[in-house]
Order: C-alpha cells, then structure tokens, then sequence
C-alpha cells in the first residue's frame, strides 16, 4: 500500500553510510532473530548493483540467571540500572579491600572493574549463543572475568614496581635461553600468538576469540608465577629473563583488553 518498512531507509541509508563516512565495511549488530531480514537486505542491495562489504552479526538475547527477561513478569533491566548496580557494588568491594585509598582512587577502579565486569562478561561469549549475565559473577576476581584479568594485570605491575627496570637493563639478546621451564615456554608462545589471534577474531567476527585468548595468558601466568619464581630467581641472568618475560606479558595482556574497549586500571 506504499507504506516504508524497515528496508525502505536501510537500503537508502546503506549507501549513505559509504558515501558519508568513508568507510569500507559495515558491520550489523542486532538480534540473531534478524538474521533472514538481513539476508534479504544485502541481496536487494547486491542486486541493485551495490558491492560494498556488509555484514550481520547477530547475537542471543541476554538472560538473567533466573531466566529470560520478561516484561509481562517485570522481569525487564535497563543498562542504565545494571550498570549502576555494578558500579556501586564494585566501589563497596574496594573501599573495603582498600578502606586507605582516597575516594577518588577508588571511584576510578570501581568504574574500570565495573565496565570490565559488564563488557567482558558479554564479549566472552561466542556470537549466537544466549548470554547468561550474572552480576556478581561478572565482578569475581575469580574464573572466566574481566576483574579477574586486571587483577591478574595488578600483580605483574606490582612485580615490576619492586625492581628498577629498563629496556637496556632486561635486553632481549641471549634471556631466552634461560627460559627453560615448561611453565615459561607455554606463556611465550601464548605472547606471540596474539596477532594471529587478533586476525582470526577479525576474520570471524568473534571477539570472544580475544576474550578466550586473554584469559588463558592469564592462567598460564598464574602457572607460571606459582613455578617459576621471579624475584629471587636462582641467577640474576634468569631473573631478568623472567622479568622480561613479565614485562611482555604485560604488555600482550594489555594490548588485548585494549582492543576489547576495557579500561586499564592505572
């Protein structure tokens, strides 16, 4: 009857989007159940004689540990309020961990550990599957978590405070070799396949890729810290090997929870 639909503006703003912005992919992230819309839509585009690289993603609804959000039930939380909820929680936990901490100190962490609590709790899951959030869950230190990533992060910063590095004091040339152990190996082949993982979670258009990867370097770190001690290493040629070695994993772990949109804790 002439009305517009959904497609009428998405086949007018497809074109737009390009032609405003530059860009040279476009990427749709909506509700799994969108998936046959979509399909329609980039065909009418391709048949129109437009080629630009389109993309759906679609994920699950997002359920709560006592089940599937429900209006009708009253079931229904905004973001607003959840994050709300997560941010105070967070800032309960650290003033009481850290009751000498200035508030501006801990308003700062709390916000980091409540946005890595949100965003890697719906980022570690695999594209398509249903997202159970659970919000104390998502704040453990503990497990599959974004906090738990940054406090595994706060423990090599606190092993590096404790000594006067330097890019010439811990120079790569001839450390390697006295990374001998098991432990140490598996966390450096795990610090050099971060490019490779970066590239397949591009390609596949899974961040949870990253959100896996960056939680099994923290495991292997937690194996490696356990075995393998630092500071008082049996030479100082293998202390400093293993300093090095903390210093990259560091650096791996933040690179990776950067691409992810978490916050640092400074």
């Amino acid at each position: 009857d002439g009305t517009g639909l959904y497609a009428t503006s998405d086949l007018a703003l497809a074109r737009k989007k390009f032609k405003l912005f530059k860009i040279d992919r476009s990427i749709n992230i909506t509700d799994v159940r969108q998936s046959q819309y979509f399909k329609q839509l980039f065909r009418a585009l391709k048949l129109s004689g437009f080629n630009q690289a389109m993309t759906h993603i679609g994920y699950e609804f997002v359920r709560l540990p006592e089940g599937a959000m429900a209006s009708r039930a009253g079931r229904v939380i905004l973001y607003e309020d959840m994050r709300d909820e997560i941010i105070l929680a967070a800032t309960e936990e650290t003033k009481n961990r850290h009751p000498e901490w200035k508030s501006r100190k801990v308003n700062a962490t709390a916000y980091a550990l409540a946005l890595a609590g949100l965003k890697f709790g719906m980022l570690k899951y695999d594209p398509g599957k249903v997202i159970v959030f659970d919000k104390k869950e998502a704040l453990s230190f503990e497990g599959f978590t974004g906090p738990y990533l940054l406090y595994t992060m706060a423990r090599m910063n606190s092993i590096l405070k404790k000594v006067k590095i330097s890019k010439r004091s811990l120079d790569t040339k001839g450390l390697v070799v006295y990374l001998s152990s098991a432990q140490e190996k598996q966390l450096t082949l795990q610090c050099l396949r971060l490019p490779e993982v970066v590239q397949s979670a591009t390609k596949n258009n899974n961040p949870s890729e990253l959100a896996q990867y960056a939680f099994k370097l923290c495991q292997l770190f937690a194996s490696f810290y356990e075995q393998c001690s630092v500071l008082r290493a049996p030479d100082e040629n293998t202390r400093n090997a293993r300093l090095r070695l903390v210093q990259s994993t560091l650096g791996v772990l933040e690179q990776s929870l950067k691409i992810l949109g978490i916050p640092l804790i400074k």
